[in-house]
């Protein structure tokens, strides 16, 4: 079976706040329009503060059938966003600050165009590279790296689909020497199984990165331990620095074919902060389930469309005067459960009540994150818990 190339490279800001062109990361998404053989691709590209970018960048597109390629001119769209991991109250001190600040800073730039494909082909690859990446700790070459983005699509197996996307947050500031969670937080608009496994970054040409010892691709960050199933890494970092860790997170169709999969490439900011301790999610997991629905394991529920349910998911911070509140970057719950509501109940412990009526068509599998910052200055710490409900469809 041919295998689609899709590769999310999102490797994330370091400390340095140099003028250089420090790329932290970005990545190359589509999304079908409907039409035949149109697609909307989107980039989206960060920088680090004070750098800036410019308003249009040329990728390639390229297939393994002998079909003609279109250009791919991305011009910017909307308005460059800051994205850094800072309380609302030191933002003025951050490095995209006028002046500039002390702390770090990261900007995020959109880019997209539509292109209509010459016909369904396995596979066809987008790409983009651009010098430099950030300096880290863990990978050979460093901030002398291109960083390069890169994504592809089976269309002939899996015609008119959506590119698998990672909602979580984009540039993870976590402590030395505390155990941390992180979960991509990986959605398929389509309801595709997503699997996970550890890979290198790429550079130039799709060149593999080598890790530099002790650091090994299975162990980008000591102590690491991975859930292959929801990609969801612990790890206790003792020194700091910023540290490369790269996802391959492909996506599988009803019948076991890979419909594409993406390189989720990001880095890790680790730093000393007065505040280190990050929120602790449910150990038991999802709690207080109501309605419809059958709890598989800790996280994941089996129902059927046009069925309702309810259920808590409960987050604690060793922190007492900690004030908890959901993550900005939770988007990906409202997208995969349309016409949902969540409350929240208390701020320390702090329970969030999910209640859902499943819509007819929904797809088999889907899955999302629910995550929180403890509100804690000047560098936020973040905890998400996946949830995976598995849809049963007339």
């Amino acid at each position: 079976m041919k295998r689609a190339l899709l590769i999310l490279a999102v490797l994330l800001v370091g400390f340095s706040s140099s003028k250089a062109s420090h790329i932290p990361g970005g990545n190359l998404t589509w999304t079908c329009t409907g039409n035949p053989n149109e697609y909307i691709v989107t980039m989206v590209m960060f920088v680090s503060c004070p750098s800036t970018l410019g308003t249009t960048y040329t990728g390639t597109v390229t297939n393994t059938c002998g079909l003609p390629n279109p250009t791919l001119t991305m011009p910017q769209i909307g308005v460059m966003q800051e994205v850094s991991q800072i309380c609302p109250a030191e933002m003025w001190n951050s490095a995209c600050a006028t002046p500039a600040g002390t702390i770090p800073g990261v900007r995020m730039y959109t880019y997209q165009t539509t292109v209509t494909l010459a016909g369904p082909c396995n596979t066809w690859d987008f790409a983009f590279s651009l010098c430099c990446r950030d300096a880290n700790s863990n990978t050979a070459g460093g901030s002398g790296n291109t960083m390069y983005f890169h994504s592809g699509m089976n269309s002939q197996t899996a015609p008119c689909d959506n590119s698998p996307y990672v909602t979580a947050q984009p540039i993870p500031y976590v402590c030395a020497g505390v155990q941390q969670t992180y979960c991509p937080g990986a959605i398929d608009p389509d309801g595709d199984l997503l699997t996970y496994t550890l890979v290198n970054p790429l550079g130039a040409n799709a060149v593999p990165i080598a890790y530099l010892p002790p650091y090994t691709v299975a162990a980008p960050l000591q102590n690491l331990v991975m859930n292959p199933a929801t990609g969801c890494i612990t790890f206790n970092q003792p020194t700091t620095g910023n540290f490369v860790v790269t996802y391959l997170i492909e996506a599988w169709d009803a019948f076991g074919n890979l419909t594409g999969f993406i390189y989720h490439d990001f880095q890790f900011e680790v730093i000393n902060n007065a505040n280190c301790q990050p929120p602790v999610g449910p150990a038991g997991g999802i709690s207080n389930l109501t309605g419809a629905g059958t709890l598989i394991n800790n996280n994941t529920i089996q129902i059927c469309e046009g069925q309702s349910l309810c259920f808590d998911i409960v987050f604690t911070d060793p922190d007492v005067n900690d004030t908890l509140k959901l993550d900005s970057n939770n988007t990906n719950l409202w997208t995969a459960l349309p016409g949902a509501t969540l409350s929240q109940t208390g701020i320390n412990p702090t329970t969030f009540t999910i209640c859902w009526t499943v819509p007819v068509g929904q797809p088999a599998i889907t899955s999302f994150t629910i995550g929180v910052t403890d509100g804690s200055c000047p560098i936020e710490n973040l905890a998400n818990y996946p949830v995976q409900l598995n849809v049963i469809n007339s």
